[in-house]
């Protein structure tokens, strides 16, 4: 009896209905790549933009400017939901400290000069030249900006040779992304001059009202979420500060992607010894499909023949733009930035 039970068919058998169990076991465990939500496209630009040194905006917009004052949760203790979040409440006119700027003395040079046919030199004026007399227009003056281009590549492969039975796994993962901004153009007006306007605004007795923390906290309540009405201790959670934009950055062209793809691809057979894997495609500028492809021939080629299952999916997602548009829009800025002393609970409301 135990002879027949155990004979070398009845075994091939129970090794391949395990095998094929095996196989079911990771196709229906296999984590597929979640869908594109707003969400995370907005913290995948802010992560990228904020690796240039400036503070990101999403979407870009054209409506954002220098002179504007934020509202903004600059720590919220654990309801990380809400920090970060901010609110424009005003806006200082600060056109004549710009034009006022404008009109120093700094130095002007030529544009770029045309490359003549056959030169491999540019015949470039190398004096500055007379600047233009300052009007009541501004201008925009260039800022170069890196490209940024992140990829993340993660593959494995694992085989199991044990007493006639073959696992083969071989998984693999691709985050990519690139962010390219051709020409930017920025203005602006010095830190000092925005922090000495920002100092006045705030007590000046018809604008004092927007830098206190009872007001703030009203207008981010409606506008934002009323979670910085929070307390605890008797104390606000949420603590606010206000930024006064002093410099934005803008373009006329953006090209960004985002692409993710992951994979999962095996083999469990009853079966010989295995033979050594073929080298498989390890780039992750290839598509998806390209590549569970590869995985697969390092699995197949190392189990073959007897019972078992193989199993194979992939998933990922892309975002991309590519964009001219027809008036510059600000995709990041600099500001000045002071704390509000936070007010107590209820104070203010008899106002």
């Amino acid at each position: 009896m135990l002879a027949t039970l155990f004979s070398p068919l009845n075994i091939l058998v129970g090794l391949g209905f395990l095998a094929a169990g095996f196989a079911v076991w990771q196709f229906a465990t296999f984590r597929e790549e979640g869908p594109v939500t707003a969400a995370s496209v907005a913290a995948s630009w802010n992560s990228s933009i904020a690796k240039l040194g400036i503070t990101p905006v999403f979407p870009p917009e054209e409506d954002l400017h220098v002179g504007d004052v934020w509202a903004v949760v600059e720590d919220a203790d654990e309801n990380q939901a809400i920090l970060g979040k901010a609110v424009r409440i005003a806006h200082i006119n600060l056109r004549e400290d710009l034009k006022r700027e404008a009109g120093l003395k700094r130095p002007t040079f030529s544009a770029t000069a045309e490359l003549e046919d056959g030169k491999r030199i540019r015949r470039q004026n190398y004096y500055e030249i007379e600047a233009a007399e300052p009007n009541e227009k501004i201008k925009l003056s260039l800022a170069l900006f890196p490209g940024i281009t992140i990829t993340k590549s993660t593959q494995a492969a694992g085989i199991l040779d044990r007493i006639g039975l073959n696992l083969g796994i071989a998984s693999g993962r691709v985050d990519a992304e690139s962010i390219k901004i051709p020409v930017s153009e920025t203005y602006g007006i010095a830190a000092g001059t925005a922090a000495a306007r920002l100092d006045l605004w705030c007590k000046h007795p018809t604008t004092e009202l927007y830098c206190r923390d009872e007001f703030l906290r009203r207008v981010m309540a409606f506008a934002v979420s009323d979670g910085v009405l929070a307390t605890k201790d008797g104390a606000y959670v949420a603590k606010i500060q206000l930024r006064l934009v002093n410099r934005v950055f803008m373009t006329r062209e953006i090209e960004h992607r985002r692409a993710r793809d992951v994979s999962l691809s095996g083999s469990a057979r009853a079966s010989g010894p295995s033979a050594e894997p073929p080298a498989g495609s390890s780039d992750p500028s290839a598509p998806a499909e390209a590549r569970i492809k590869a995985l697969e021939s390092r699995v197949s080629a190392l189990l073959s023949g007897g019972a078992g299952a193989t199993y194979a999916r992939v998933d990922g997602n892309e975002l991309a733009m590519n964009q001219i548009l027809e008036r510059p829009v600000v995709f990041g800025f600099r500001a000045v930035t002071t704390s509000v002393k936070p007010s107590a609970p209820g104070e203010g409301r008899e106002r």
